[in-house]
């Protein structure tokens, strides 16, 4: 089994992923990827029931429960949950930026714009962005 510091040397994603194929290879694993992505929306709801009874500790472990979760549709996926992250951050802050960039080439600061502002400037941003659009058309 993993011991403690082999786990301290590798990236959270790497340790998770890493420990889920050990158990599946034993065959404790989901038939497909339906299981673990059915597994998120439960986890999902009891990190809501958790902050609404305002348990900051359980809500702390249904979170880490919810991403246990989304590293193991990766897995399912065969695709690096690293990688993943990554990339989504990179869209992320590419997006933030464009949408910065907007509101600043109206003169208008971030800082001075309503949440509803914000949005529709960040909804200009997505669609901007080329490549796979969400599964909605957003």
């Amino acid at each position: 089994m993993v011991e403690s510091t082999e786990l301290r040397a590798e990236s959270a994603f790497a340790q998770c992923l890493r420990v889920q194929e050990e158990a599946a290879h034993v065959g404790f694993d989901w038939n497909d990827v339906h299981g673990p992505i059915a597994k998120i929306i439960e986890e999902t709801d009891e990190l809501k029931r958790a902050i609404d009874a305002h348990d900051t500790e359980l809500a702390k472990q249904e979170l880490g429960d919810v991403l246990l979760s989304v590293v193991n549709v990766a897995r399912h996926m065969n695709v690096d949950p690293e990688r993943i992250l990554n990339d989504a951050t990179r869209r992320f802050a590419a997006r933030f930026e464009r949408m910065r960039g907007m509101l600043d080439g109206q003169g208008v600061s971030l800082c001075d714009c309503s949440l509803e502002e914000m949005d529709a400037a960040w909804e200009i941003s997505k669609r901007r962005d080329t490549g796979h659009n969400n599964v909605d058309g957003k």
